[in-house]
């Protein structure tokens, strides 16, 4: 997975943008203006505060660490299983004056040791569908977070309840595509959540304000390579964010 993503990065960059995640539309956002939404959306919903240590899983190259350092004076820990995207994160926070604020790690967070109770802010944002053992990653999550910290979770998610054959096929090509072992379901997670003993603040369904990144990506990749993207498997039902506290 992390040679996959060492070679992936330049085009995940050109695809998706700086933020390598989707955009959340409002009105008629561009995709730049998109992104940055998700990012100051995802920080509205976790109540960040000034200064606060946040880890950041699955941070990619460091843009939205980089921000949370520079406009939040936050002391950030980003984590990704890519050594290019570690390099590019340490040089975006060396050219943006906020090294001393920020850490990156190249490490599996499934594996990766880390201090119980470090953590005012763990941000995931679309990184929990790679992993293997989700429930014993939500346990890792409940053990790094402080008394009284909060997580963010943004994750593609398969529909609660039986889906249906067209929807099976859906989640079943999304994986193959990504490289994800699985896609859990809310329910899933929320069940997780509650069992590692995290009250669950609230959840929302952010499908139908995502969505546009994949007619953007497609139409980039039309105009911009011969490579295929699969544009194709839009992402219904497999996109919520949840935030989730000690209890």
């Amino acid at each position: 997975m992390g040679l996959s993503n060492d070679l992936a990065t330049p085009f995940y960059r050109l695809f998706w943008g700086r933020h390598i995640h989707h955009g959340l539309w409002d009105a008629a956002e561009t995709r730049d203006e998109a992104l940055v939404n998700l990012m100051e959306t995802v920080i509205r919903e976790a109540h960040l505060q000034r200064g606060e240590r946040v880890l950041d899983i699955g941070c990619g190259i460091g843009t939205s660490a980089v921000h949370l350092a520079k406009a939040w004076g936050c002391d950030v820990t980003g984590i990704t299983i890519s050594h290019v995207q570690k390099y590019w994160a340490d040089l975006g926070s060396l050219f943006s004056g906020v090294r001393p604020k920020t850490r990156f790690l190249a490490a599996d967070v499934e594996t990766v040791d880390l201090a119980p109770s470090t953590f005012d802010l763990i941000w995931v944002v679309e990184c929990a569908e790679y992993l293997f053992d989700k429930p014993a990653f939500v346990r890792r999550l409940a053990d790094w977070l402080k008394p009284g910290g909060r997580a963010v979770v943004c994750s593609w998610q398969a529909g609660d309840g039986p889906l249906s054959e067209e929807s099976q096929r859906r989640v079943y090509e999304v994986c193959a595509g990504f490289g994800y072992p699985h896609l859990a379901s809310g329910e899933e997670f929320r069940r997780w959540f509650l069992e590692s003993g995290l009250k669950i603040d609230r959840c929302s369904d952010w499908t139908s304000r995502v969505t546009r990144t994949w007619e953007i990506s497609w139409h980039d990749a039309q105009n911009r390579t011969c490579i295929g993207w699969p544009g194709s498997l839009a992402a219904k039902d497999l996109n919520s964010g949840t935030i989730i506290t000690p209890s």
